[in-house]
């Protein structure tokens, strides 16, 4: 498709310098590290190196300088660890459904080791601060201040004004299927470009998602498959990438004067149209 294709070439084999990035941001601090901390939750599940939360907390409140020089190495050299980017997929039952033969009929969970979570709240962290601003105030989900009763709310709004005024309205919902599973990067990534993303961070992103695998044990049997698209459930960038991917739709409808709103990959367009004569 052409626009898969203009997408690729604007970021294959381009020089970093070339992208017109802003500034690499500064290092983390002291203050950044201890406010992750204290967000984790110690009853976390392990990742593949089996080293729950709570222990991985109290190692790093021992020592947090020497954490904290690892995670700004990350971001000096732009390069988020191999080891961190293997998530333990654990299988879980979707609730209520009525064939459970079916693939769809399950939730695949990523164990990610914590330290690697810890660094990608870091980073994650900085990129939500440098792009958030920017993003579509249609975009309900995963958003600070914003919940489901907002969208509710400014959705019934809009259609008891175009009612007021004698218009009849049409809402078409739409349900990105496997939205998360099938996030595409080369979006992401010129989207993050579009948006004047810092230099090292948007390098250390892009390496977030270079070389991420999963592994899944099942009847004795341990299989690892490389990952080149999607979000694995269970990641902490995951629904923030999600966010600046779908950024373009909603910036493109809302230019051509559609009503839109999203709640993650769930979204609502609402077109007037004129009642029909009596």
């Amino acid at each position: 498709m052409p626009f898969h294709i203009r997408t690729r070439e604007r970021i294959e084999d381009k020089p970093v310098e070339g992208l017109r990035l802003s500034e690499d941001d500064p290092p983390f601090t002291l203050v950044e590290l201890k406010a992750v901390l204290r967000e984790l939750n110690p009853k976390k599940a392990p990742g593949p190196d089996g080293l729950t939360a709570d222990i991985c907390i109290a190692a790093i409140e021992s020592e947090m300088e020497v954490f904290l020089a690892i995670a700004n190495k990350c971001l000096e050299l732009a390069y988020f660890p191999t080891h961190w980017k293997t998530a333990h997929v654990v299988i879980i039952p979707k609730p209520g459904k009525e064939d459970y033969t079916l693939p769809k009929s399950y939730r695949p969970i990523g164990l990610l080791p914590i330290p690697g979570k810890i660094v990608e709240k870091l980073m994650i962290g900085r990129i939500q601060w440098h792009m958030l601003p920017s993003l579509s105030p249609k975009q309900y989900g995963f958003m600070p201040q914003r919940s489901t009763e907002d969208a509710l709310y400014d959705l019934v709004n809009h259609v008891k004004k175009e009612i007021e005024s004698k218009k009849a309205v049409l809402l078409i919902s739409l349900d990105i299927e496997g939205a998360f599973d099938n996030a595409w990067w080369p979006a992401l990534k010129t989207q993050l470009i579009d948006k004047k993303c810092p230099g090292n961070l948007y390098q250390m992103a892009c390496s977030y998602l270079t070389e991420r695998k999963i592994t899944v044990n099942y009847a004795r049997e341990t299989v690892t498959k490389s990952t080149n698209k999607g979000c694995v459930q269970g990641s902490i960038c995951g629904p923030t990438f999600w966010n600046i991917i779908i950024d373009s739709l909603l910036q493109r409808l809302t230019d051509a004067k559609v009503h839109c709103q999203a709640f993650a990959d769930d979204v609502v367009l609402a077109s007037r149209v004129n009642r029909a004569p009596p």
